[in-house]
């Protein structure tokens, strides 16, 4: 979704300049959440990552050290790689395409200094420094990263000794007021992805009572909900960003809690799902590279802001064959990068001699 929807921006005329109809409407409406599956997103990794160290903390299991290196070679893995092939898509942009500079001055671009590298690197993008060159979708890698910091600290802060408590709190201001109102207004939403893991026991029970058609009645509708309050917050309400993402993660938690009573239940070899789902092996790795290759592809193409594609059915068949392609080159890099994540946390957790 968020391939497409930065795709459609690029390639295709606004929707204020297209002939309206029922039909483009939906289409248009159907591709303008990019930023709602990212809203997305967070509200899943809270489920799973906070929903882990839940867990842990629970039996008294948790190290940061273990949990740090777990959440920064994941996310290093894939991130540096991404870095440098940002910067070295910059450079061949700029040398071989006039209209890549055209695309990149605009608001794509941000810093491509060795500071600004450092920065996304640290996780700082969109917090204390711009987003790495043209690479604008790292703004949500920091955030995630803090709220991985986050997360724990909370619920620390309830579970932990008097002491102990006041420290992890004083912890939790600090790296609050780092990063800014901003980043902890997502923290809400990555949580309750946290709180769904703590709850799933209780779904269980719950969906085990349902008949499968009422539960995939009430699955349908959070779905259909989710959808009808995404396009109604950006195109219709048109709400400030921090309260249309709020009013969306609403319908959005309810999907996730009706769906997580199937997660583990089905059999993975036969389950449709199961194919699918394969693509998770590589979305990190095309949500890292894609809007510095799609620039590529839009200079290349010698489409700028002044002079794009007519929405036809010509033309979206050419937006989604870029699209192909960028998930393709997508899935190669993972192969270089993100395959290995495995072999190299075990490797930095046998340096550090962790479990």
């Amino acid at each position: 979704m968020v391939v497409i929807s930065h795709a459609r921006i690029l390639l295709l005329d606004d929707f204020d300049n297209i002939r309206h109809s029922v039909p483009q409407n939906a289409i248009y409406g159907l591709t303008s959440l990019g930023h709602e599956a990212v809203v997305l997103f967070f509200v899943l990794s809270g489920y799973w990552v906070g929903g882990s160290a839940m867990r842990k903390i629970k039996r008294s299991r948790f190290l940061w050290v273990s949990y740090l290196v777990d959440r920064l070679v994941r996310l290093w893995v894939v991130l540096i790689p991404a870095l440098i092939l940002t910067a070295l898509v910059g450079v061949v942009g700029h040398a071989l395409f006039a209209d890549f500079a055209v695309q990149a001055g605009g608001p794509y671009q941000r810093d491509s200094t060795v500071l600004g590298f450092i920065g996304n690197a640290l996780f700082l993008g969109a917090i204390l420094v711009p987003t790495f060159g043209t690479n604008t979708p790292l703004w949500s890698l920091g955030y995630e990263f803090w709220m991985y910091i986050l997360g724990p600290l909370v619920l620390l802060i309830f579970t932990a000794s008097k002491y102990r408590a006041m420290i992890y709190g004083l912890c939790t201001a600090a790296a609050a007021f780092l990063v800014g109102v901003p980043v902890f207004e997502y923290l809400p939403i990555w949580m309750a992805g946290l709180l769904i893991a703590h709850l799933q026991p209780r779904l269980v029970t719950v969906a085990l009572k349902l008949t499968p058609l009422a539960l995939t009645t009430i699955r349908l509708g959070a779905l259909f909900v989710s959808l009808a309050v995404a396009i109604a917050g950006r195109t219709v309400l048109h709400l400030p960003t921090w309260l249309s993402d709020f009013v969306f993660a609403v319908p959005v938690i309810a999907l996730l809690a009706s769906i997580v009573p199937d997660v583990g239940v089905h059999n993975k070899r036969t389950s449709p799902l199961r194919q699918f789902s394969l693509l998770a092996h590589s979305s990190f790795s095309l949500y890292a590279i894609h809007m510095p290759i799609l620039l590529l592809f839009v200079s290349a193409l010698g489409i700028t802001e002044g002079r794009r594609w007519p929405s036809d059915a010509p033309h979206w068949c050419y937006l989604l064959l870029v699209v192909g392609t960028v998930v393709v080159l997508g899935w190669l890099f993972a192969q270089l990068t993100e395959k290995h994540t495995n072999r190299v946390r075990s490797g930095a957790k046998n340096a550090f001699r962790l479990k």
